[in-house]
């Protein structure tokens, strides 16, 4: 204890090196391992006999050392030795008298057992003398100690201050700046505090409560530092700079589904990723500084030990979060990257579909629309279902699309007809299209459905009907319209002929007639789109024929020519430019478009007579065949059945009247006969009947049935063989009308050519060159006429088209204009309007020869039937 106390007390007097604290340790191991070898070591090797054993002497010797007898102790063993050699009565005699002399000493006068009580109490009281001073002066004995143990550390002297730092660790990342935090505890507070580093001194900042700071900016290296207030100073620290691990690049490489027809690409450093769902990336990835990667995708976790690069595949079939931890055992950080990949699903097809009704055939339909996917599709699918009483009929039809067109348009027509289908019967379909998901599987969309009734054939006549009287009302409001700007036209003329120009209210009027005539043209094209004669597709071809022939007529109005020529119309009034050759040709047009719309509604009258006498005559032989079956059955209520029969031939006969009517309002009428006989036998042997059945003489009665179905039939027979006759005739004279105008046309033709030829050979002072002049207007006049044998075939017969017109008008306007410029002498201009007119015959003549043909062959067919 002495020792402690003395090394302990040099330490704190002279606040030693390391070097001398080393010594004084030394000191005190050796004095300490001395001592516990002394008094504990050796006696506990005696005790397990790791010396030799005591001998009576060596005890003998003991004794003699705590007692006044050791001789007479030390004389008595001896003698005892001597026995044990020499068996001797006289020294066993004299042995016999020590013993009984020494066995009067008590042993326990041998041992001073006090001395040792005070040896105990005086070193006892040593050691808690010591440790009441560590406790009262920790400073004067523990602290010098710890110094002495910890003799590598340099411990500052105490000047009445302390500093401590507030950093847990001195480690900081490449690059960034390490914040050094220390606080001065203690009575004296330092003025002058600094910090040393690379041989400079710098003054920290002070913050409240004594603290201070001091920023090392931009660490790239390890960094060695030290406190110093006044003559303190603390030992030198070191700040360690590591290098963060970090992805530095990354490397996407996309590998898109084949089906997508995506071209693969690689995207460098993008860390979100939308891509289609079924893409395979390969990640490259780039990493420094680090010694691992780890990769957690969910709850999945994979470690990887890494130099530089790694390699990282996954196929995305939903979104990912992927977090890419890249550690180094040389940095306390990780670093953290995230990589989101949005997996787009395949969308879902689009498609637009509309379908329009085609305007003859209740069957036909014209279907149209736009698909488009965003990758391609496998197929479109027209699927219908047909609904027949109780009965049900499923079907699919493939429509053929581009696969790989991503948007595209389609457009078909589907005829129900190959399905038989019979009045009331209601097919609905839609169109479903597929795209070609190959991760999924093909994804389809249909389209809203679509419904297809056939009306019977009563409502399909009563519609028929209706639309072609729709149209010749319409055409007539037109054609009242026309003659009403026609009058007004003439006056404007007659006024503009005395002036030569406008005033306000006449070109207020002028502006009105051109309005009133684009609205006849407005009400035109509305009829064009609107015009509708639905059939069933093989009701009646040669009916079916002809009003497809009719609704072309109405679409071959050149309506938008005609728009045109009003706007520059127009334009010349404003201006004042008006000519009377722009009158005229205004009321030539007026004139033209009035004759057309007279041709329609004519030739719509003629089909509309036409189509009812074949009803009538369809609906003659359906009577004829129910007087038949009836004349087969005996039936209770056959009186009753045969008066709803006789009702309804009744109504049947009224409409032949009707029909009888109206014919004769046509400019050519059929030649129709009159069934006034006819009617009358046929009631007649139904009264008969009538009269047997109520007599109960059933054999009479089938038989006046039986002449009944008989005469019904051959009364259809016979009007409808009338009709083919009629207008199998009218095909055989329209053949020869057109052959004949035919003719005419190529006979004007090579005249007009031979009038080119020589005329610019004449002298126009000449008489010869008035004859040619003459030979022009003879001309004229001769294509006057075949425009009215033109004009009056074609309110009869369809195939001759307006474009045959449009051709005689040319004409007419060219012949005018030659004549007249003939007659002034203008040759060159005159050569001009010569060859248009050659033109427009040649052309007239193609088109001529084209309908002649057509007319063959609707004959040919029509004898054929």
């Amino acid at each position: 204890m002495i020792l402690l106390i003395a090394l302990a007390s040099i330490e704190n007097i002279l606040w030693l090196k390391s070097t001398p604290r080393l010594i004084l340790l030394i000191i005190l191991i050796t004095s300490l391992t001395i001592f516990f070898v002394h008094y504990v070591g050796i006696p506990l090797m005696r005790y397990f006999g790791l010396f030799r054993d005591k001998t009576y002497k060596d005890f003998a010797l003991l004794l003699g050392y705590y007692s006044d007898n050791d001789d007479k102790i030390l004389t008595a063993v001896e003698l005892f030795e001597l026995n044990k050699k020499d068996d001797n009565e006289l020294l066993i005699n004299e042995l016999q008298r020590r013993s009984n002399e020494l066995s009067k000493i008590n042993i326990k006068n041998f041992f001073k057992i006090n001395e040792y009580y005070k040896w105990i109490i005086s070193n006892l009281g040593v050691v808690i003398v010591f440790i009441a001073l560590s406790f009262t002066f920790p400073n004067q004995f523990i602290k010098p100690l710890v110094r002495i143990t910890n003799y590598t550390k340099q411990f500052p002297k105490d000047y009445g201050f302390e500093i401590n730092i507030l950093n847990k660790d001195f480690l900081v990342e490449s690059g960034k700046s390490f914040v050094l935090c220390f606080e001065i505890e203690g009575e004296k507070i330092p003025k002058n505090i600094f910090i040393e580093t690379l041989g400079n001194r710098y003054i920290p900042i002070k913050t409240p409560n004594n603290k201070y700071e001091y920023i090392f900016e931009n660490l790239t290296e390890n960094t060695n530092f030290k406190i110093i207030a006044e003559d303190w100073i603390l030992d030198e620290i070191e700040i360690k700079v590591y290098n963060r691990p970090s992805v530095y690049k990354l490397i996407a490489n996309l590998y898109y589904p084949q089906y997508t027809n995506l071209k693969n690409e690689q995207l460098v450093n993008i860390f979100s990723i939308n891509v289609p769902r079924g893409t395979k990336i390969n990640f490259s990835i780039f990493i420094k500084d680090a010694d691992s990667l780890t990769i957690i995708n969910k709850s999945i976790k994979n470690t990887y030990p890494i130099k530089s690069k790694f390699d990282y595949s996954i196929q995305i079939l939903e979104d990912k979060n992927l977090k890419l931890l890249s550690k180094s055992i040389r940095s306390p950080i990780a670093d953290t990257t995230n990589i989101y990949i949005a997996a787009l699903p395949d969308a879902y097809p689009q498609i637009m579909v509309q379908v329009l009704k085609d305007t003859f055939s209740i069957m036909h339909y014209y279907v149209q629309g736009s698909i488009s996917d965003d990758y391609g599709f496998t197929k479109m699918l027209a699927i219908y279902r047909l609904q027949r009483n109780d009965s049900t009929i499923k079907g699919k039809i493939p429509i053929g699309i581009s696969k790989n067109d991503l948007i595209q348009n389609f457009n078909f027509d589907i005829d129900f007809s190959f399905l038989d289908l019979k009045p009331s019967d209601i097919v609905y379909f839609y169109l479903e299209v597929y795209d070609n998901d190959a991760i999924s599987g093909p994804k389809a969309t249909k389209s809203r459905e679509f419904e297809v009734k056939i009306p019977t054939k009563e409502e399909l006549q009563i519609e028929q009907s209706k639309q072609i009287q729709v149209a010749n009302t319409k055409f007539a409001e037109m054609q009242k319209k026309l003659n009403n700007i026609r009058n007004e036209l003439q006056q404007l003329e007659n006024q503009w002929k005395l002036d030569r120009k406008f005033n306000y209210e006449q070109k207020q009027k002028w502006e009105n007639l051109i309005k009133q005539q684009n609205e006849i043209i407005d009400e035109l094209r509305n009829l064009e789109q609107n015009f509708q004669f639905p059939s069933y597709y093989n009701e009646n071809l040669e009916i079916y024929e002809k009003i497809k022939q009719i609704d072309e007529l109405i679409k071959s109005i050149n309506l938008d020519e005609l728009n045109e020529y009003l706007k520059e119309l127009e334009k010349l009034m404003q201006k004042n430019e008006l000519k009377s050759e722009d009158i005229e040709e205004f009321k030539l047009k007026n004139e033209e478009l009035n004759k057309m719309l007279d041709r329609q509604i004519e030739l719509l009258k003629r089909l509309d007579i036409e189509k009812n006498l074949r009803e009538t005559f369809d609906e003659l032989r359906e009577f004829s065949k129910k007087f038949d079956e009836l004349a087969k059955k005996i039936d209770p209520d056959e009186i009753k059945q045969q008066e709803e029969l006789k009702k309804e031939l009744e109504k049947q006969f009224k409409k032949y009247d009707s029909i009888l009517y109206e014919n004769e309002k046509l400019n050519e009428p059929f030649k129709l006969d009159d069934i006034d006989i006819e009617k009358n036998n046929i009631y007649n042997e139904i009264q008969q009947a009538d009269d047997n059945l109520k007599r109960n003489n059933d054999k009479k009665a089938n038989e006046n049935q039986k002449n009944t179905s008989k005469q019904l039939n051959d009364l259809a027979e016979k009007l409808e063989n009338n009709l083919n006759q009629q207008l199998q005739e009218e095909y055989v004279e329209d053949a020869i009308i057109l052959r004949q105008l035919l003719k005419n046309v190529l006979i004007a033709s090579f005249k007009q050519e031979n009038l080119i030829k020589n005329i610019f050979k004449q002298n126009p002072r000449l008489s010869n060159y008035q004859n040619y002049v003459r030979k022009q207007y003879e001309l004229q006049e001769v294509m006057k006429r075949t425009k009215d044998s033109l004009y009056m075939l074609g309110k009869r017969q369809p195939l001759v088209s307006n474009f045959i017109f449009d051709e005689i008008n040319k004409i007419e306007k060219e012949s005018k204009k030659a004549i007249n410029n003939l007659n002034n002498w203008i040759l060159g201009q005159a050569a001009i309007n010569q060859q248009n007119l050659m033109t427009s015959l040649n052309n007239l003549a193609l088109f001529l020869a084209d309908v002649l043909q057509q007319l063959d062959e609707q004959n040919s067919m029509s004898q054929n039937e």
